[in-house]
């Protein structure tokens, strides 16, 4: 998108991610586990450290006017005890932005872009 207004913004997160190909658990029905993320009936991902820094806003399901939903992940470390021998032990917690696009295009405005 050379065009795009956006092209003198820059992002830089670093995330944690449930790789699906790195060890797959599997769940019983019903199941959830803290520490991933289900990916498929009977089926999640764990939580592991991996961090990238790069961020793809992608809108492309979006209708024309629509404001996207940003899920912003947030990392948990687990407390002390029999859940967290190595005191090693950590867990997402995500947050649904509903009006991240508006808060985007207001920057953008207030800059001049």
């Amino acid at each position: 998108m050379p065009d795009s207004p956006r092209d003198s913004v820059q992002f830089i997160e670093c995330s944690p991610s449930s790789c699906p190909r790195a060890l797959p658990g599997a769940l019983q029905l019903g199941e959830v586990r803290k520490y991933g993320t289900t990916i498929a009936p009977g089926l999640y991902a764990p939580v592991h450290q991996h961090f990238f820094v790069a961020r793809m806003d992608m809108a492309v399901d979006c209708k024309p006017g629509e404001a996207y939903t940003q899920v912003e992940v947030d990392v948990k470390v687990e407390e002390p005890g029999k859940d967290n021998v190595h005191n090693n032990t950590f867990y997402t917690q995500e947050t649904l932005n509903h009006k991240q696009c508006g808060i985007v295009i207001r920057y953008l405005l207030a800059i001049g872009s």
